[in-house]
């Protein structure tokens, strides 16, 4: 083992060009995470093992020389490659109101920061360096559908001749190495924080190759990025996964509304509406959050995250009953959902679901099928907040004495609060899945010791 505690120099020095070019140089290949750490140890291409104790605060840039070996004309050099960057154009809101272009870019730095993601915003774009899984990056953008805006993702290192050192270092920690600007006359800036000059993208820089642009006008806010084109058949697929038809039992549970009516919480009309409501609020605070990061972990392809999000949707049904009732459809969902689409993440969930390796919560379901489809995590959370109005409202039917119009009523009227729900949840944490209604989980458990039901417990 090669202990390195100190940098020699850097290959961009002439001086260590010009040694460099007549030696044996052994690449110690790093992405620019592993450069900001000051204590590492990792082999080189050739097989050499390295441990790295550099300084506290100092790290390895883009071609640091570790290791020189005179006599054998032979070195040891950091070679960072520089993650992906995403690009987001602002670009766009020019054409939309004052009022709607202040409320999109603060529910942008909401939504960036509420995912830790550091960002630099320059001109009219903002920089954000791939700190999860690209698919990821791309869920949380579509799921937020930020109306003018449209993103790209582009290789670090094509951004970097654009940066100023100061900017470079906030997206990157340094680890690109020496900046090499651009000198065109028209192409210079100075950076305010040195006096130094840098270069300044020209005003077609990082505009997209013709598949590129085709790639980022269908990840552009107003449409869903998805890998199902936005066609009838992404709608009637929509709609077969979310139809009450759908054989999973839904139709089997009240949602506690057989509870509520035995014990005259639901008389009427007015009382049905204010129960409903209550279920889908609830629904959206807890299942709806749940959903939404399974959707997420999904299209990334993450079991173990998916299975890490079903726990905690499964932890948080108090009575017996509404476990009973996720797990049941949730099971169900997935077993349909895999013969019918054949994807390998539906067979895998459905998998660690037989397996006993995990509950298999519907919502988390839902969220494996629309991910495995390329279906948005709103339509996914619309399909779940749907379902829920439409079982109890449906049950109602049955159990009390309501016209078809009057549920058809309050289903229309809840229907419009679904996009502010979303946007509601959509920003939310999974820490923050919750959803306080004692009397509808009271209830819940008392179905479960009825003398007389209708409807499954």
């Amino acid at each position: 083992m090669v202990i390195i505690e100190s940098v020699l120099g850097n290959a961009s020095d002439p001086e260590w060009a010009a040694r460099l070019s007549a030696a044996a140089v052994e690449p110690l290949e790093l992405d620019h995470w592993e450069a900001q750490k000051n204590r590492f140890r990792k082999k080189t291409a050739g097989g050499v093992e390295v441990a790295v104790s550099l300084d506290r605060g100092a790290f390895l840039r883009n071609g640091d020389v570790l290791l020189w070996d005179a006599q054998a004309a032979r070195a040891v050099v950091a070679r960072i490659s520089l993650r992906d960057v995403m690009i987001v154009h602002l670009d766009g809101l020019a054409a939309v109101a004052p009022e709607i272009a202040m409320r999109t870019c603060v529910e942008l730095g909401h939504a960036l920061g509420n995912q830790h993601w550091p960002a630099l915003v320059k001109g009219n774009r903002v920089y954000v360096p791939l700190t999860v899984d690209r698919k990821v990056m791309a869920s949380v953008m579509n799921t937020h559908r930020f109306e003018g805006i449209r993103y790209e993702f582009v290789p670090g290192g094509e951004i970097v001749p654009y940066l100023a050192p100061h900017e470079s270092r906030r997206l990157f920690g340094g680890a690109e190495g020496p900046v090499h600007s651009h000198t065109h006359e028209r192409y210079v800036a100075i950076e305010a924080e040195t006096g130094r000059a840098y270069g300044r993208p020209p005003v077609r820089a990082h505009v997209p190759s013709a598949a590129r642009r085709r790639s980022a006008g269908a990840m552009m806010a107003g449409t869903d990025g998805a890998a199902v084109a936005d066609t009838a058949a992404r709608f009637a697929r929509m709609l077969q996964f979310g139809d009450s038809m759908f054989p999973i039992g839904g139709f089997a549970f009240s949602g506690g509304l057989e509870s509520a009516i035995q014990k005259h919480v639901v008389t009427d009309a007015a009382t049905l509406r204010a129960f409903t409501r209550t279920a889908v609020e609830q629904a959206a605070s807890g299942d709806g959050i749940g959903l939404i990061w399974a959707h997420r972990a999904g299209a990334a392809g993450d079991i173990d995250e998916l299975a890490r999000i079903d726990e905690r949707v499964y932890a948080r049904k108090l009575s017996s009953e509404t476990r009973t009732m996720s797990v049941r459809m949730g099971k169900k969902f997935t077993e349909l959902s895999a013969q019918l689409i054949g994807a390998p993440l539906l067979r895998a969930w459905r998998e660690r679901i037989d397996a006993g390796a995990t509950p298999g919560c519907y919502p988390v379901a839902l969220a494996v099928n629309f991910a495995a489809q390329g279906l948005p995590a709103r339509e996914a959370f619309v399909v779940h907040q749907y379902g829920v109005a439409a079982t109890i409202l449906s049950a109602a039917l049955r159990l009390m004495r309501i016209s078809h119009v009057d549920t058809q009523g309050i289903l229309y009227e809840l229907n419009a609060g679904t996009e502010a729900l979303y946007r509601d949840v959509a920003a939310m944490h999974l820490s923050d899945m919750a959803g306080y209604a004692p009397l509808a989980e009271i209830l819940a458990a008392v179905h479960v010791k009825a003398h007389v039901r209708l409807f499954m417990n």
